[in-house]
């Protein structure tokens, strides 16, 4: 007998092969004897000593579904190999940089809407997108307190930066992953 079953809906540890405790995922095979016992389908033939005909087989994909299952799969695969790809070489310093800011958000939320899973790739693009939005904010700061400068004509500027931080600051800007339009008008 043959039985679909959504086995990600039951809790790991009721679909455990009794023999090898693997994880059954795709298919199992139980016995009306045991019903709550059941194997993987390796270990079959260690389930009980029951005859075929009382065994059923659990299986999560009819062999329909699986072609369409496995294509699918095969173009998330496809496309997170693109993001990758496209987000390695915006990352890597000996590239010369041709994203802005708003491409290195749009990497980002590729990967949030295609929920692309978790990796060191994915924070290291969420951390140069932040060191970027922190640089773009200091350089608005920056102009803002330049025109209150202007149209006040006083001294007493709420920030103020020396040579050297203004340096500091600059090799800042080069160093990150993208081009800052903000940095472009000074």
């Amino acid at each position: 007998m043959r039985s679909g079953e959504a086995f990600e809906l039951l809790p790991d540890d009721e679909r455990q092969c009794e023999i090898c405790k693997t994880t059954c995922f795709l298919s199992a095979m139980t016995c009306k004897c045991s019903s709550d016992i059941l194997v993987c389908l390796r270990h079959y033939k260690n389930l009980c000593e029951c005859p075929p005909q009382n065994r059923t087989l659990r299986y999560r994909y009819t062999l329909d579904e699986l072609p369409v299952m496995l294509k699918a799969l095969k173009l998330k695969a496809e496309s997170f190999d693109h993001w990758v790809a496209r987000v390695k070489d915006a990352l890597d310093p000996k590239t010369p940089k041709t994203l802005n800011l708003s491409d290195l958000k749009a990497l980002l939320s590729e990967a949030d809407g295609k929920k692309f899973p978790k990796c060191d790739l994915l924070q290291t693009l969420t951390s140069a997108v932040e060191d970027a939005e922190k640089c773009a904010s200091v350089i608005h700061q920056l102009d803002l307190n330049k025109m209150r400068t202007r149209t006040r004509n006083s001294n007493d500027t709420k920030y103020k930066l020396t040579v050297e931080e203004l340096t500091l600051f600059c090799e800042e800007i080069d160093s990150l992953a993208c081009i800052l339009e903000e940095a472009k008008k000074h």
